[in-house]
């Protein structure tokens, strides 16, 4: 199995060319698979990047892209003001993505899951750190805030428990 900058002979990984000893278990590798996508999106995305383009990244980007746009938009803070309105739109709306994970045969699964929480999380940051403390939106996303935090919890064991 090759994805990126991991790749797996049998039971034991490889990322960015590095063997990691030791067999891993599908919960294992799946965190792997996880992390080096993060890290490789997280390398797309900086200061060179204007806020309008990271705005078209929340529209139809798979769900790491879309959350680390989310995260640069917070570390943008003021000077982001601009997608305040588009921020809003995510805070609300539902999000699904596809997540690729290793099943316990070594194998590789597909599927799309529900990350609504996770998108909504990142976007009342986004938006906290943005608008001022009195701006509508910044109630808004206290409130999300809250709200999602038992649902990424609840998400993160189940999906624990599927790959167990």
């Amino acid at each position: 199995m090759a994805h990126g900058a991991v790749s797996c002979s049998g039971d034991y990984p490889e990322v960015f060319g590095q063997h990691i000893p030791g067999p891993a278990t599908a919960r294992e590798l799946t965190a792997i698979l996880d992390a080096a996508e993060r890290l490789r999106l997280a390398q797309e995305f900086g200061p060179h990047i204007d806020v309008p383009a990271l705005l078209d990244t929340l529209v139809d980007a798979p769900l790491w892209k879309r959350v680390q746009a989310l995260r640069e938009l917070a570390r943008r803070g003021p000077a982001a003001r601009q997608a305040l309105p588009h921020l809003g739109e995510v805070l609300e709306g539902r999000h699904s993505a596809q997540r690729c994970w290793v099943t316990e045969r070594g194998g590789m699964a597909v599927g799309e899951v529900d990350a609504t929480a996770e998108v909504h999380r990142a976007a009342a940051e986004a938006i906290l750190r943005i608008a001022p403390e009195e701006h509508l939106l910044a109630a808004r996303a206290r409130g999300a805030g809250r709200r999602t935090e038992g649902q990424v919890t609840h998400r993160r064991r189940a999906r624990q428990g599927a790959l167990a």
